[in-house]
C-alpha cells in the first residue's frame, strides 16, 4: 500500500460511520471538490457527479445544502464520494445504523448495486438482517477475533436447525398427536392449530423416517420446511 499510495487511494473506496460533510456546500460542489483535489477536468468532473447523484438518488436534490440532508441522504452522498473514483473495493461501516427503514432500504438497495457492478464490498453492521440480504460471505468477530469466516449459504447450511415446520390442511385429532410424539427420533412437538413443528434428534438421518411418520398420521400436508437459522442464532451460539 506505502508503495502503491497514489493508486491505492483510487482502488480503495472508504464509508465511514457518521460521514461529515462542509454543511454549507450542496452535494455537486462537494463531488466536485472531490473531483478537483483528484486532478479530473470539469467535463469529467461533471459527468461523474451527474451519475453518482442518480445512483444515489440525489439527483433531485444535488443543489440543496447538505446542512439541511437527513442522515440517511447523508450516508448516500457518502456512498457517492467513496465511489468517486470508481474503485474495485469498498468499505463501508455500519452505513445503515441509525436510519429509519425507507433509508435503510435506499443504502440496501445502493449497495446491491454496486455488487451487481462486481465490486467488492466490504460491510461492517451489528444489523444481521442487512447482511443475510446483502452478503455472500460473512466474519463474525468476537473479543478481538474471526470466529467465523464462511461464505453464507455454508454457514447456513453448517448451522441447520433439526426442525420440520409442518402445515397440514386440518387440525389434528388427539390420536394422530400421539402417534408424532410417541416416535422415538422425535425429541419435540409444538402444535399451533394447523402448523406443527417436530424437532429431531438427527435431521439427515431421520428425514425418510418423518415422510413415514406423516404418511402414517394420514392429514394431508400442505407445507413443509426445514427451519433455517437467522444470522443472529448463528451469532449467538458462537460467542457463547
Amino acid at each position: 500500500i506505502k508503495k502503491n499510495k497514489d493508486r491505492n487511494s483510487r482502488d480503495i473506496g472508504y464509508l465511514p460511520e457518521d460521514p461529515r460533510f462542509y454543511p454549507y456546500m450542496n452535494a455537486k460542489e462537494y463531488l466536485s471538490f472531490i473531483g478537483t483535489l483528484g486532478g479530473d477536468t470539469v467535463k469529467a468532473i461533471n459527468k461523474k457527479s451527474e451519475w453518482l447523484l442518480g445512483m444515489v438518488k440525489l439527483a433531485k436534490a444535488s443543489k440543496r445544502p447538505i446542512g439541511g440532508y437527513s442522515r440517511g441522504m447523508r450516508q448516500r452522498l457518502g456512498i457517492a464520494v467513496a465511489m468517486y473514483h470508481d474503485p474495485e473495493v469498498l468499505l463501508l461501516d455500519e452505513p445503515s445504523s441509525a436510519l429509519d427503514p425507507e433509508g435503510r432500504k435506499d443504502v440496501i438497495e445502493i449497495i446491491q448495486q454496486l455488487k451487481s457492478r462486481k465490486k467488492t464490498v466490504f460491510l461492517s453492521t451489528h444489523i444481521l438482517n442487512d447482511i443475510e440480504r446483502i452478503c455472500d460471505r460473512v466474519g463474525i468477530l468476537h473479543e478481538g477475533k474471526i470466529v467465523i469466516n464462511e461464505s453464507l449459504g455454508v454457514l447456513m447450511k453448517k448451522y441447520l436447525q433439526s426442525i420440520y415446520d409442518i402445515e397440514f390442511k386440518e387440525f389434528l385429532n388427539e390420536q394422530q398427536i400421539e402417534i408424532i410424539k410417541a416416535a422415538s427420533f422425535i425429541e419435540h412437538v409444538a402444535i399451533d392449530g394447523k402448523h406443527v413443528s417436530l424437532t429431531l434428534r438427527d435431521i439427515e438421518l431421520n428425514g425418510n423416517d418423518t415422510l413415514k411418520l406423516l404418511t402414517e398420521v394420514g392429514v394431508p400436508v400442505i407445507t413443509m420446511n426445514i427451519r433455517k437459522p437467522s444470522l443472529e442464532d448463528i451469532f449467538m451460539k458462537v460467542v457463547e
